[in-house]
């Protein structure tokens, strides 16, 4: 099973807490686990898949499928799954 990174921070809580429910369940619907890293905790994390601005989620592994902004999971499914 892969996993969804989703970056977040603490400083931004008001968007990034409500944001973790899309995130679970787009990353229920693609079958993958989800990493949540911290920006100010994980940087080299953050610059691999250059994340400027939170949230954002990419899929592990390939720093091409970031998104970014708090996007709802029907968003996340469709763009990661196009680029698959």
């Amino acid at each position: 099973m892969g996993e969804l990174i989703h970056f977040v921070a603490t400083w931004a809580e008001p968007v990034c807490g409500p944001h973790r429910a899309e995130v679970a369940a787009a990353a229920q619907r693609l079958g993958l686990s989800v990493h949540e890293s911290d920006v100010d905790a994980e940087p080299d994390l953050c610059r691999q898949y250059r994340v400027l601005n939170v949230p954002a989620v990419a899929l592990q592994g390939q720093p091409g499928s970031r998104i970014v902004g708090a996007v709802g999971a029907d968003e996340i499914v469709t763009r990661l799954s196009e680029g698959s």
